[in-house]
Parts: C-alpha cells; structure tokens; sequence
C-alpha cells in the first residue's frame, strides 16, 4: 500500500513487536536480534512521504495566497476604475486593466514554473 497510510501500516508490525519486549534484558536482546537495518527502509519511506506532505501542504498555501491576492487585485482594480470613469478619465482605465492583465500574468507564469519544478522533481 502507498502513501501514507501504508507506511503507517508497515509501522504497526516492528511497534507491536518492539512493545512486547518488557524487561531491560529482553529489550536488549530484541534490539541485536532486530537490528536498525530493519527499520532503515521503513525510516525512508517515512521520511519521503513527510516530504511530500509538506510540499503537498506548500503548494495548497501557495495556491490559495494567489487566489486571494488575485481577488484584491482584481476588486482594488475595479474600484479605482469606477472611479476614473466618474471622473471621466478614460486613457487611466486603460492603463489599470493594463497593469491588473500583467499581474495576472505574472501570477499565472509563477504558478507554471512551480508546476512544472514538481513534474520535474517527482
């Protein structure tokens, strides 16, 4: 099974076989007998899926902090645009929608790029 989950499952059997052994001396004993060997693959794994879950959980901050300053951008925009068409000044509404279609531009193009370094990356 992959994912995280799976590497939880593989967890349970060395857990329960490490909580079984009760004194000092069979600890001991366990710890020779079941060597860090055993656990150095399952240490990977867990490793690597803590990895990717951090990066999952990056892109999703990543992706919600861009919404929301596309949102500002775009509402900030359109109130200053209301207002330069009451005040008649049309070359200025040209110059907002402008400067907000390069915004989202840019913002667009950075999301891509981290697209395309995770493609790359996994």
């Amino acid at each position: 099974m992959a994912g995280p989950q799976g590497v939880l499952q593989d967890l349970q059997g060395p857990f329960e076989k490490y909580e079984s052994l009760g004194s000092q001396s069979k600890r001991a004993w366990g710890r020779l007998k079941w060597g860090s060997n055993d656990i150095a693959e399952l240490r990977a794994r867990l490793t690597s899926t803590t990895v990717l879950l951090t990066a999952f959980l990056g892109s999703l901050f990543s992706t919600r902090t861009f919404t929301m300053e596309l949102i500002l951008a775009f509402s900030t925009s359109q109130v200053v645009v209301e207002r330069k068409l009451k005040n008649g000044s049309r070359e200025c509404v040209r110059s907002q929608n402008f400067t907000l279609t390069h915004q989202i531009t840019t913002k667009h193009q950075k999301i891509h790029y981290i697209q395309n370094f995770r493609t790359w990356n996994s």
